[in-house]
């Protein structure tokens, strides 16, 4: 019974999108994520669609597969569903650390070379300020991260061409507390295989449901908490934003916890 419940997908899924598209058909209706108060969820299938969402949106901006797009918000659903959405199309996610220096996120947004920029209202001032001294076109848009609809959103939206398993999916930036920022690139199978790694270290199965308690711009809660789910069909819950300021990332021991079995600080 316990093998039939785990499903992890075979070693030939090697991109996001069939990650994705692996639990949204086994089990379209199985939460995939939802708020630490429980008041808001998104299934494996409604993530599949919203995937096909975001990649017509980013098409809508002019933006195409392989291009790099840098995403400067906080936890929410909205932010999950544009990075796994970005990465399940062909591009490249840039999930930019919120709590860098002015002079560390400006260097990451021009050294990344993003084309477009998703960005929370809160910071969205920042954002348009730092862009200004780079000398390129970059395109921004402002999406509340708790938000739950996407702008551009077509049900009917073509699944996009599968990325190469070798395609770049991710470049996340080192803090560059003793020098400049370092770009680590991972590729769509690097990612996958992470994933599956955790899930099977773990042996972690579709009744798990791991805690948030990273920012989604730290490259533990990108992979263990964000992608591992989708490996074994768990699902995670995202708790308070831990990235709003400095010093309101300690774990707060009396926040309720719908139905978590697992967490990973």
């Amino acid at each position: 019974m316990a093998a039939a419940e785990t499903l992890a997908p075979t070693p030939t899924v090697d991109t996001v999108q069939a990650l994705i598209d692996t639990q949204a058909q086994a089990r379209p209706d199985a939460v995939y994520a939802l708020t630490v108060d429980g008041s808001a969820t998104l299934n494996f299938g409604q993530l599949a669609r919203d995937a096909r969402s975001v990649a017509a949106w980013l098409r809508a901006n002019g933006s195409v597969p392989g291009d790099v797009v840098s995403v400067v918000m906080p936890n929410g659903l909205m932010t999950l569903r544009i990075l796994l959405g970005a990465m399940a199309g062909g591009w490249c996610v840039n999930p930019v650390n919120l709590l860098a220096h002015r002079e560390q996120m400006a260097y990451v947004l021009k050294h990344s070379d993003c084309t477009l920029v998703f960005v929370s209202p809160d910071r969205e001032e920042l954002v348009r300020d730092l862009l200004a001294t780079i000398g390129r076109d970059i395109s921004v848009i402002v999406v509340d991260p708790d938000g739950d609809t996407i702008p551009a959103a077509m049900p009917d939206a073509e699944r996009p061409a599968p990325p190469a398993p070798d395609a770049m999916a991710l470049l996340m930036y080192t803090s560059g507390t003793t020098g400049a920022p370092k770009g680590v690139m991972l590729s769509q199978a690097n990612l996958c295989a992470n994933a599956r790694a955790i899930s099977e270290e773990h042996a972690l199965t579709s009744k798990d449901r791991v805690l948030a308690v990273l920012p989604l711009c730290h490259i533990n809660a990108f992979v263990v908490t964000m992608l591992a789910p989708l490996a074994h069909g768990g699902s995670l819950v995202l708790g308070h934003r831990s990235s709003r300021s400095r010093g309101s990332g300690s774990r707060r021991r009396n926040m309720p916890v719908p139905g978590s079995t697992w967490c990973r600080p």
